[in-house]
Parts: C-alpha cells; sequence; structure tokens
C-alpha cells in the first residue's frame, strides 16, 4: 500500500471517528455538532478529491483515445 493511500485512509478513519465522538457524545467539552461538522468536512473533503481525481483520469482517456471501456 502506497504511503498517499495509507493517508488517505487514515484521514477517513479520522472523519468517521469525529462524528463518533460527536453521535455519542464522548468529550462534552466541545459541542456535539462541531465534532460532526469537522468529521463531516473530512470526509467530504476526500469524496470531492476522489470525484476530481476520477474525472481528471476520465478526461485524459477521452482526450488520448483512451482505453475502450467494457460494457
Amino acid at each position: 500500500m502506497s504511503l498517499k493511500k495509507l493517508l488517505d485512509l487514515c484521514v477517513v478513519a479520522a472523519g468517521v471517528y469525529l462524528i463518533a465522538i460527536g453521535l455519542f457524545d464522548m468529550h462534552p467539552e466541545f459541542p456535539r455538532w462541531g465534532w460532526i461538522v469537522l468529521g463531516c468536512v473530512l470526509l467530504l473533503s476526500k469524496g470531492i478529491q476522489f470525484y476530481l481525481a476520477v474525472l481528471v483520469r476520465r478526461r485524459r482517456e477521452s482526450a488520448s483515445g483512451g482505453t475502450p471501456r467494457r460494457r
């Protein structure tokens, strides 16, 4: 597993963990919604990054003739 994939996995795990902290109110010194928002921001940023990477890859394939898609 490459370092980039490992870091991406850690960011996703951190997002899920922050949401869990908010849902189960493990740290009451910070508002519950704050933990949930932080976790969602992490997960959304990774989701957007993944979507853009797929979009760029498809554009490159279509511009260069690309590999034929299997149906």
